[in-house]
């Protein structure tokens, strides 16, 4: 078990808890990326362990390893969608450009809906001609109800 005090937070798997201990280690920048990306991927780990480490490697400026694992998860259709959807805001927040094939075929896709408009807000984070064409490409499916709303604020003129 890591010795640190907001990993051993994490790990309770109490949502509070868990979430104020990630935004604690994103404040300080002091916990091992591997550790957090190891919790994120753990399919064993308590789910709030797994979205509080999801969150903090969003927000880690070392992309290195978190990118990887992050992408993996998203890719996932047999992992939890909860966790996929904040694997994809994570993405979002680091705009790491190669999640952006697995969050376009994401949304081309029969997957969860909520994954799906995670994946569209995380695109619009991007900002960029690329992950435009996608949004746009998506906009062709005509999606409706939640979807079609955040597609309609990813695609609106900031």
């Amino acid at each position: 078990m890591n010795k640190h005090p907001d990993v051993r937070a994490i790990m309770t798997g109490d949502p509070t808890e868990a979430i104020e201990a990630a935004k604690r280690i994103i404040e300080h920048d002091d916990v091992d990326v591997c550790t957090l990306a190891d919790i994120a991927a753990k399919e064993t780990c308590p789910k709030w362990s797994r979205i509080a480490a999801t969150y903090a490697l969003g927000f880690i400026d070392d992309k290195s390893k978190s990118a990887a694992a992050l992408t993996r998860i998203l890719a996932n259709r047999n992992e939890d969608e909860e966790i996929r959807s904040h694997a994809a805001e994570a993405l979002g927040h680091m705009e790491e450009p190669k999640a952006i094939s697995v969050m376009e075929r994401i949304l081309m896709a029969e997957d969860s809906a909520e994954v799906k408009k995670w994946c569209i807000y995380a695109l619009s984070e991007f900002g960029n001609r690329k992950t435009q064409k996608v949004l746009e490409k998506f906009a062709t499916t005509n999606p409706t109800g939640a979807l079609a709303d955040e597609l309609r604020l990813a695609l609106s003129p900031q």
